[in-house]
């Protein structure tokens, strides 16, 4: 299943999956794509990257603050920000645009197979670790995103100091 995958089944829920698959006026499709969000655990995939994204938040925030009045109020604003971004995440309109996804970008057959995947030891087993891997990614890709921001920094002070030395030339 590819990351863009994972990270749609992520923003899904099952607070509106178990309103939904009350209701009957979901498709066949809708009903399958329901299920795939119920079976990828969509609750713990966001508890889970809400609570990385305020762990990374709170760990800036130990860099570039040192006053205690200062960081107990970002403290406040990092609690307040992964509430309102999990909040978010589980909405019934974002979670109804997420069924409708799937059911428009895929087939019966693949939303089935899907289901039966999900459904079998090896689908199950993807949707426990899905949270540490989750977790490895956003390491990794922080790491990549400090060395490429010094890379850009060093390429910029280049160009800056090449732009001095033709300062003037094409007057």
């Amino acid at each position: 299943m590819s990351k863009l995958k994972m990270l749609c089944a992520l923003i899904g829920a099952v607070a509106v999956a178990q309103i939904a698959v009350a209701d009957d006026s979901l498709t066949p499709k809708e009903a399958l794509a329901m299920q795939i969000i119920e079976l990828t655990d969509a609750d713990a995939m966001v508890d889970a990257m809400t609570g990385q994204i305020e762990a990374q938040m709170q760990r800036q925030m130990e860099k570039r603050i040192s006053c205690p009045a200062e960081r107990e109020v970002a403290a406040e604003m990092t609690d307040a920000f992964a509430s309102t971004m999990s909040e978010m995440m589980r909405s019934s309109d974002l979670r109804a645009d997420l069924i409708l996804a799937y059911a428009e970008l895929f087939t019966r057959d693949e939303l089935e197979a899907l289901v039966e995947f999900h459904s079998s030891d090896l689908g199950r087993r993807l949707v426990e670790v899905q949270p540490e891997i989750m977790r490895r990614s956003m390491e990794a890709a922080q790491r990549m995103s400090a060395y490429m921001q010094a890379k850009m920094l060093e390429a910029s002070a280049t160009f800056q100091s090449r732009m001095k030395e033709i300062e003037g030339s094409c007057e």
